[in-house]
């Protein structure tokens, strides 16, 4: 028998792909995590990871083991769409209770982790050409995400009180949008939390427009100042015209891939027609396992301890920076959260000092990534809940030096 060989070309190949994922952008964080290898000794300064030392891996052990030995529990089992059913009723009962939003667990879809979230409401929301709002910069996987749909981006640049109001109000005035997307609790880059204003008046424009929002809110209980601590947009509207995203990513495990969705039923209802068609239904396993660490231990408790060492480390970042980093670097102290954003002089890239620190084994994510429309070359993106002391300092020393020879 004769084997059949291919001839085919990378140009023939290429000519296979769709337009739209041929035009999708690449996560510039995800590429240097495959780069470098999660395990590599590279000083890691560009993805969002929670401190591996603050998971709970004995508990976590004991509860997999005590539902495995149930007979009746069925862990291993396909499960419905819209995900655990008592593991909703929690987050409605208690996160969404304690925001002051009435719901019901037929209001909540879990999803793979609040990326599947994203491209969700993407595949239900968004036809080519449709209008996005979303904040510059934003959170770059939310870019990636809607942008497989082929919408138009309008965007508006975050200060800091939160984004620009005035230019949210011109964006909608100008025409429809399907939705504005934004994160206004310890903004993924900026680290900005929207003030009660900010809030109040967005609330108020998206609901004289019609316009839905999408409130994500992956970090709101990483809270370090109290003064922080303020109504969700999605809380101020009553829930109305909102869709409302959240995750145990960053308060748990992020290898559980449990995130959620708050909407209106008939949104939830479209949402779990689109699931279907991507997974059927998400990790039961993992859901059983989040729902009985809730169940039977504090998790305020827990989110405490997360915000005591976060809120340490934080604190060494910012003096790391301010002791290492040019008088011409810019950045600002978030109030909780993950990250740090910091503005090189504009004349400088970014992404040129990213490849002079990796030749040092330090990453961080440069600013270009996280915007949809014109990007800022000399921003950058720093995580400072991974690393430790000594790596922190270490790194922000390096990066300092590379700026400085940048600025010769």
């Amino acid at each position: 028998m004769q084997l059949l060989t291919s001839t085919q070309t990378d140009e023939d190949i290429e000519r296979k792909f769709s337009r739209r994922i041929s035009m999708l952008r690449r996560s510039c964080v995800r590429d240097i995590m495959s780069q470098t290898g999660c395990g590599s000794k590279l000083i890691n300064f560009a993805a969002g990871q929670p401190d591996p030392s603050l998971f709970p891996n004995k508990t976590i052990s004991r509860i997999s083991a005590d539902i495995l030995a149930d007979a009746h529990e069925q862990p291993l089992q396909y499960s419905s769409t819209e995900g655990y059913a008592p593991l909703r009723e929690f987050i409605t009962e208690n996160f969404l209770g304690d925001m002051g939003i009435k719901a019901s667990a037929e209001q909540i879809i879990l999803t793979n982790g609040s990326q599947q979230g994203l491209d969700l409401l993407g595949k239900v929301f968004c036809d080519p050409g449709d209008t996005l709002i979303m904040d510059a910069p934003t959170y770059m996987s939310a870019i990636q995400a809607f942008e497989l749909y082929q919408p138009r981006f309008r965007t508006l640049p975050i200060w800091e009180d939160g984004p620009e109001i005035a230019e949210l109000r011109h964006i909608l005035r100008r025409g429809p949008a399907k939705f504005y997307y934004t994160i206004s609790n310890f903004h993924n880059p900026t680290g900005v939390t929207a003030s009660l204003g900010n809030r109040r008046q967005t609330a108020k424009l998206l609901n004289e427009t019609g316009t839905l929002l999408i409130e994500d809110d992956p970090y709101g209980r990483l809270c370090f100042d109290e003064e922080c601590r303020m109504p969700t947009i999605t809380s101020l509207s009553n829930g109305k015209n909102c869709v409302m995203m959240g995750t145990f990513s960053k308060i748990l495990a992020p290898a559980f891939r449990v995130g959620w969705i708050f909407a209106a039923k008939e949104i939830i209802s479209r949402l779990g027609v689109a699931k279907q068609a991507g997974d059927l239904c998400s990790n039961q396993f993992a859901q059983r396992i989040v729902w009985r660490f809730l169940k039977e231990h504090d998790i305020e408790s827990h989110i405490v301890s997360l915000c005591e060492r976060y809120r340490q480390r934080r604190d060494w970042m910012i003096e790391c920076m301010a002791k290492f980093l040019p008088c011409e670097v810019h950045y600002k102290k978030p109030g909780g959260g993950m990250f740090i954003w910091a503005e090189l002089p504009p004349h400088l890239s970014a992404t040129e000092l990213l490849q002079r620190t990796l030749k040092h084994g330090i990453a961080f994510a440069p600013g270009a990534s996280f915007f949809a429309e014109t990007p800022i070359e000399s921003s950058l993106r720093i995580n400072f809940t991974y690393e430790d002391r000594q790596n922190t300092k270490k790194g922000i020393r390096i990066i300092g030096e590379e700026i400085r020879k940048m600025l010769k």
